[in-house]
């Protein structure tokens, strides 16, 4: 039983770390370095609103909401209409959290 359930994390653990990788790749088509301090804060959160990744990355207000709807666009992130105000969730990632992914 324990084993199983260590064998399952580690294999969200790598899942998780090929789609941070992947994405990192992608999001270098955007030329900016302001959206290299706004990923660790989606990481840490996963669902969050714009104001939650300006706080916690410093970055300001029109680049964020900017650089988020270019993440939306990219299909990194979606918009979440299950968190109170306008949220967006870091759509794959959070996939292997909730299970909705197969590892």
């Amino acid at each position: 039983m324990y084993y199983e359930q260590c064998n399952n994390y580690i294999a969200k653990i790598n899942r998780i770390k090929h789609i941070y990788k992947a994405d990192m790749e992608k999001i270098k088509s955007l030329n900016s370095n302001a959206v290299y301090r706004m990923m660790p804060a989606m990481m840490h959160q996963i669902v969050f609103t714009k104001k939650e990744i300006e706080e916690e990355s410093g970055v300001s207000r029109n680049t964020v909401s900017t650089l988020i709807d270019q993440l939306v666009e990219m299909n990194i992130l979606e918009e979440d209409s299950t968190y109170p105000k306008l949220g967006y969730k870091y759509k794959e990632i959070y996939n292997v959290f909730v299970g909705k992914e197969m590892i």
